[in-house]
């Protein structure tokens, strides 16, 4: 028994540090930040790849991957309308609420773990999106979408300052915001529920 449970444990630890494509496995790590309008933050993941919070229509854009490209784009869905990868002020009002997209809620979203990976999945995404349902292309468009292994990440905005409302509906500025986040190289799945 002692024998069975120490090869069990020999086991766990060789899993444990299984390299997956040419980025290892790692355990998610904790990312915390203060950002004020028009600035932006980078903080490293792992395997050469970073999460980025961009400045973007008085409020951010959130990006993963090297420093020239977007790897978190492509898999991560709805790709039209509200997306986790937006950091609005109109999310912090009660129609963004509504949606999931408020202080305390946490952004789910993947990414994927290279070049050549982003490359398929681009390629997949536009014969998803723009191709007739008929054709053949699409068809296997949406069977590969998603299947390469990927990464994982959740930011959550814990403290939001909108400025003063605009003539636009629900327009918003980001004054600042305070946030936590938490990314993996592994876990990714594409069936994922990105807003509540």
């Amino acid at each position: 028994m002692r024998r069975a449970c120490h090869a069990a444990l020999s086991i766990i630890e060789v899993v444990g540090s299984l390299v997956v494509g040419p980025v290892a496995m790692a355990a998610p790590a904790p990312i915390a930040g203060i950002l004020r309008q028009g600035e932006r933050f980078q903080h490293p993941i792992g395997g050469g790849l970073f999460l980025r919070l961009v400045p973007q229509d008085g409020g951010w854009g959130i990006e993963i991957g090297p420093p020239d490209a977007d790897f978190a784009s492509v898999v991560t869905p709805p790709f039209h309308g509200p997306n986790a990868l937006q950091i609005l002020g109109w999310h912090f009002t009660l129609q963004g609420r509504v949606l999931g997209l408020g202080e305390g809620e946490r952004r789910r979203m993947q990414f994927v773990l290279s070049r050549a990976a982003l490359a398929k999945e681009e390629h997949d995404l536009e014969g998803m999106l723009y191709l007739s349902t008929k054709n053949p292309e699409h068809i296997r468009a949406v069977a590969d979408w998603g299947t390469d292994t990927l990464g994982t990440c959740w930011l959550m905005p814990n403290e939001v300052l909108l400025g003063p409302p605009v003539p636009a509906p629900n327009a918003r500025t980001i004054l600042a915001m305070r946030f936590t986040a938490s990314c993996t190289l592994s876990g990714g799945n594409h069936y994922i529920q990105y807003l509540p």
